[in-house]
């Protein structure tokens, strides 16, 4: 099973073109923006840490980059169910959700 894993991994990077990694970053955006729009319509706090196709989802007015700093507002399991219920699997951490877009 090891050696068919890394086999899938070794086509996996073949397959990542320099247009298929601009393409996810686009769906990145795509996907960033629509969640700050939601969430402004939800009147929830969310700052959203961007690189590459990872997106870390913080459900505070602001971010200041260390885990252990940030404001935990009880919400999140209620956020990773909705996510589930819509096919959408975040980290299931308080205060904060990972979300990789490819």
């Amino acid at each position: 099973m090891i050696g068919t894993n890394r086999v899938a991994s070794i086509d996996q990077v073949h397959e990542l073109t320099g247009e298929r990694i601009a393409d996810m970053e686009r769906l990145a955006i795509m996907f960033k923006n629509g969640l700050f729009e939601i969430a402004q319509q939800a009147d929830l706090p969310l700052t959203i840490n961007h690189v590459g196709s990872l997106l870390n989802l913080f459900f505070t007015e602001s971010h200041s980059g260390i885990h252990h700093d940030r404001d935990a507002l009880g919400i999140i399991s209620r956020i990773h169910l909705a996510c589930l219920c819509e096919g959408l699997f975040i980290a299931p951490r308080e205060g904060y959700g990972r979300v990789n877009s490819a």
